[in-house]
Parts: C-alpha cells; sequence; structure tokens
C-alpha cells in the first residue's frame, strides 16, 4: 500500500458514482547535481510530476463519510470511496469541497 495523498481528476456517472479516475505520478526521487555543481549542501532537485493514464473503476467496494471531531481546528467534510480498478489496484479516494485526492493505492 503507498499512502499518495495527491490530487485527482474523476470521471462521475449520473448517480455521482466514481467511473475513472487519474492522477499525477508522485515526484521521483532526488535527481543528480548537474555537472559542475557542488554535490555537498546543493538543493536536492524533484523529478517533476507526470500524468498517468485514466483508470477505470470496476467496482466500489466501500463508501463513507468523514465530519472530522469536535477538537479539531478545522470542520472537515469528506466522501470517501474504496475502489476496485481495472488492473485489480484498490484505491481510496475522497472528496473533500470541489477537490479529489487519492489517498492511497494497493496494488
Amino acid at each position: 500500500m503507498r499512502l499518495l495523498m495527491t490530487q485527482a481528476r474523476v470521471e462521475l456517472s449520473d448517480d455521482e458514482t466514481p467511473v475513472s479516475v487519474e492522477w499525477d505520478a508522485p515526484a521521483g526521487l532526488p535527481s543528480p547535481a548537474p555537472r559542475g555543481a557542488p554535490a555537498r549542501g546543493a538543493p536536492a532537485r524533484r523529478a517533476p510530476r507526470r500524468p498517468l493514464p485514466p483508470r477505470r473503476v470496476v467496482n466500489v467496494l466501500d463508501r463513507w463519510r468523514h465530519a472530522g471531531h469536535w477538537w479539531e481546528p478545522r470542520e472537515v467534510r469528506r466522501h470517501y470511496y474504496l475502489l476496485e480498478l481495472d488492473d485489480g489496484a484498490q484505491l481510496e479516494l475522497f472528496r473533500e469541497g470541489d477537490g479529489w485526492w487519492v489517498a492511497r493505492v494497493s496494488d
């Protein structure tokens, strides 16, 4: 299982159920310093995020709502989905306001 916490683009059916999901691949490991640059103390550069192809949802395994807790500093209202994708991976997706987020994926 990988924790991603990255924004997603979601296509919804008429009943507001996700039918496809796409997100950007997480940034890679720091890339090596350019030639001639000092190796020590130089800030690490990260590989850019790249879009992954859309993944089709074949099954909604679970859905739930989270309304936060009274002791949290801000109100949280999220709609979560546990989805099975066309390649057999399971994806935890949530919607907060107008934004969609991939929380974690298990493949």
